[in-house]
């Protein structure tokens, strides 16, 4: 039996910038080069990563609905070792999954807008959740979503706050979006305050002159 192929770690980033994102077997051959295992057979191994990916997509589309037991049981069944992204799809969902009565408490206490698209953010796939995030961040142009959704935010913060560490970043994002406004504001009065001045010079001048 040969022994595995193992390759350095500069060889194996240079190999793998070169790879297609899609050239999933030969990812994972890689991989198991890199840290000196004997890769397995490339059509077993993509069908596996097919597979687990699959039961993933199935576990997010029913997530809400699904009871907790039999999300822990599809989820920690799959053997993820050579798979790390879908490694980080699977523990976001357990550590979601952990949290679902305090996403049911919150629920009863903050926007129902708000908790909307925060569920959605917590299970969607990496590649969809900025989609998610900016499109309820254009629904705060109005004032009431907007208090809603800082209001919310402090809530999660003081109370809940397994559930705001899930999006700590996008959260802050909210906050800061008051803060902005009122920047905005501050600018829009310190203009008129230099304006009017300017203006009222501008027609004395003016009359002087007639």
């Amino acid at each position: 039996m040969q022994p595995a192929e193992t390759i350095t770690r500069e060889e194996y980033l240079s190999r793998l910038a070169r790879l297609q994102p899609s050239a999933a077997a030969s990812i994972v051959d890689l991989r198991c080069a890199f840290l000196g295992v004997r890769p397995r057979d490339a059509a077993a191994s993509a069908a596996e990563r097919d597979g687990a990916a699959a039961t993933i997509a199935r576990v997010r589309a029913a997530f809400w609905e699904t009871g907790l037991d039999t999300i822990r049981g599809e989820i920690r069944g799959l053997s993820l070792d050579a798979f790390p992204d879908l490694q980080a799809d699977a523990s976001r969902l357990l550590r979601v999954a952990e949290l679902r009565r305090a996403f049911d408490r919150a629920a009863a206490a903050v926007d129902e807008e708000f908790m909307e698209h925060f569920r959605r953010v917590a299970v969607a796939p990496p590649g969809e959740v900025v989609a998610i995030r900016d499109r309820y961040m254009r629904r705060l142009a109005g004032p009431a979503s907007h208090r809603n959704a800082v209001a919310a935010v402090k809530m999660l913060k003081k109370k809940f706050p397994g559930l705001y560490g899930l999006e700590t970043d996008w959260f802050t994002q909210i906050l800061n979006l008051k803060r902005d406004r009122r920047l905005g504001l501050s600018v829009r009065k310190v203009w008129w305050l230099v304006w009017i001045p300017v203006w009222i010079a501008y027609w004395m001048v003016i009359s002087l002159l007639d």
